[in-house]
């Protein structure tokens, strides 16, 4: 039994919907409720998730980098990793987890292509194996949403597609985004480009804002896990 947690970088909840994407996977919106003029920063909000706390970022000059008090998820449970949701492998949360060829950076379709391939591959393998948790991260939106706007909506509805397709490999899935991006203003820079609109679909927990779902899913995880092992010895 194998726990899919993937991680699609500022995929926005109403584009989602608009599109009919990721359907019958319970998708909603999280609302991103953090606070502070680093709200919708990237750095800060995956740290926050995958740590499961609450914390801050430091966003402009200096960079001053945030580390979280706690483990990351799949330093708490036998994991594999794939895909960091950063771009610069300087700043990559947990980049030692990360297998090098798998960071991820701004570039043509081809890299793209390519970086969907990876995480294609790497997920359907590790389920394969049972591999009790997997965590599988990708930018592909973001990037598309800022850097590449004509082909935007061609890239985030494949990103999508494939999500979906991983999703129902997994016993148990957990889908979420940093948060969402103005899908009308294709092209914009930096966080103002951003929007609350998070994008979440589980099997196993249901959260409505940011802030409640980076406190609780790790417990709703442990929970599901633990059940995953017991029911591996025979117990019940």
């Amino acid at each position: 039994m194998t726990v899919l947690v993937l991680g699609l970088d500022g995929l926005d909840a109403r584009y989602v919907k608009v599109n009919a994407l990721l359907r019958d996977l319970g998708t909603h919106q999280l609302h991103q409720n953090f606070n502070g003029d680093n709200a919708l920063y990237t750095y800060r909000v995956w740290n926050n998730i995958f740590a499961g706390e609450l914390g801050g970022e430091s966003y402009g000059e200096p960079y001053v980098p945030y580390e979280p008090h706690g483990s990351y998820v799949w330093e708490k449970f036998p994991a594999e990793v794939f895909l960091a949701p950063v771009v610069n492998p300087s700043l990559s949360i947990g980049t030692d987890a990360f297998p090098r060829e798998y960071i991820e950076s701004y570039a043509p379709g081809n890299r793209l292509d390519d970086t969907l391939t990876k995480l294609n591959i790497g997920v359907r393998d590790a389920l394969k194996r049972d591999v009790p948790l997997v965590v599988a991260c990708t930018r592909t939106p973001d990037i598309v949403g800022h850097h590449v706007p004509n082909e935007a909506r061609y890239w985030i509805n494949r990103t999508c597609y494939l999500a979906e397709r991983l999703a129902r490999r997994a016993d148990e899935y957990l889908i979420v985004s940093d948060h969402g991006f103005d899908f009308n203003n294709f092209g914009g820079k930096g966080i103002e480009a951003h929007t609350r609109r998070a994008t979440f679909a589980s099997s196993f927990c249901d959260f409505d804002s940011m802030t409640e779902f980076c406190k609780g899913w790790h417990e709703e995880l442990a929970s599901v896990l633990v059940d995953q092992q017991m029911d591996a010895l025979g117990y019940k």
